[in-house]
């Protein structure tokens, strides 16, 4: 048979193997996983990179993983999720690790700003911080298991009365924000209020400004009610998905393994693509144009500043985690440099 023949007849068969269904997992199979979420369901942009985290496991297993899903943490209330994974209420959940900073200290020092600046490095880098000795036995005595890393962008400012132009505009403002060591280091107070609290405090003067991402900002119609939007860097907010330590080792390991493998290889570029490149690019050039919210952009000088001023949030994490008899530098430093490794592996790639 001549060659174009044979790739012809092999090509055909590659076709009808792609087409042909896997067999499906029967019911008696099937392994139901409760997954909590304290935020919103799609078609916001953190929804949407969610959902496509669910279904893509699910496919993995061959269905034999199926999520029954409760979003705007209608299962566990918002802050309590460590407590719910570990008693069983529910099997996975993602939560704001900045909540949980006396349960998880050292993973809380991912939270600091001025050290994660990529999406894609910051979900590498999470991925190789969690098998560190002591951050792996802190999760251990919490009872949860890492399986699905994740971040938003970077975070910047929305406003409503008074755009932020340059540094020295934020004196006097008070900004929900948990960045105290960059925004009080320019004259500003910072106020923390939950996510679900900011609209209305914006809208009613109770703060001036809400740090948040652009991809934030749009899951809370914070756009609706803002003029401006500052576009800094106040850190990423770390986004995380746990799964009870009981029900991680009741999993077949052929699951396990598939749960890290989408970790590792798959979640980077995931994040990435929903948060950065369309979620943000959305906000930018199609929500924020339509509401008329002007942005402003920090000079070079202006992030070197911020990055000075971020080592006091820092200090204040490292002397938090200390003060618990634990390796608050050890971690932080790890933490720098995975973030920095990273960095440069996917300016490479790029």
């Amino acid at each position: 048979m001549r060659k174009d023949t044979w790739l012809v007849f092999l090509v055909a068969v590659l076709g009808l193997l792609m087409l042909s269904p896997f067999p499906a997992a029967s019911a008696d199979n099937v392994i139901v996983l409760k997954m909590s979420n304290y935020s919103n369901p799609p078609p916001i942009p953190y929804g949407n990179a969610i959902t496509w985290y669910l279904r893509r496991i699910e496919s993995a297993t061959n269905h034999r993983i199926k999520f029954q899903e409760y979003w705007s943490s209608t299962l566990l209330p918002a802050k309590s999720e460590p407590e719910g994974l570990k008693s069983g209420m529910a099997d996975f959940a993602f939560f704001q690790v900045r909540y949980q900073k006396s349960k998880l200290p050292l993973y809380y020092l991912t939270c600091v700003p001025g050290i994660a600046n990529d999406v894609r490095a910051s979900v590498a880098a999470m991925n190789d911080l969690a098998k560190m000795p002591a951050v792996k036995d802190e999760f251990d005595k919490a009872g949860i298991v890492l399986v699905a890393p994740g971040t938003t962008v970077k975070r910047g400012i929305f406003t409503n009365k008074k755009p932020i132009r340059k540094l020295e505009d934020l004196k006097g403002m008070k900004i929900r924000s948990e960045a105290s060591g960059i925004l009080n280091g320019i004259g500003a107070t910072t106020v923390n209020i939950a996510s679900g609290e900011m609209y209305e405090a914006l809208e009613r003067g109770v703060i001036d400004g809400i740090s948040t991402s652009i991809t934030g900002g749009i899951a809370w119609k914070i756009p609706d009610i803002s003029k401006y939007y500052w576009d800094g860097n106040l850190g990423m907010t770390i986004m995380s998905g746990f799964m009870g330590k009981k029900k991680w080792e009741s999993l077949p390991e052929d699951i396990r393994k598939i749960f890290i493998k989408v970790g590792e290889e798959e979640l980077p570029a995931m994040y990435d693509y929903h948060l950065r490149a369309k979620g943000d690019a959305e906000g930018l050039n199609a929500i924020f144009p339509k509401r008329g919210i002007q942005v402003t952009r920090l000079t070079r000088q202006e992030i070197e500043r911020m990055e000075k001023l971020s080592e006091k949030d820092w200090a204040e994490g490292v002397d938090f985690v200390k003060k618990k008899g634990l390796p608050g530098n050890e971690v932080l430093q790890q933490w720098i440099k995975l973030n920095r490794f990273y960095e440069a592996f996917y300016s490479v790639a790029d």
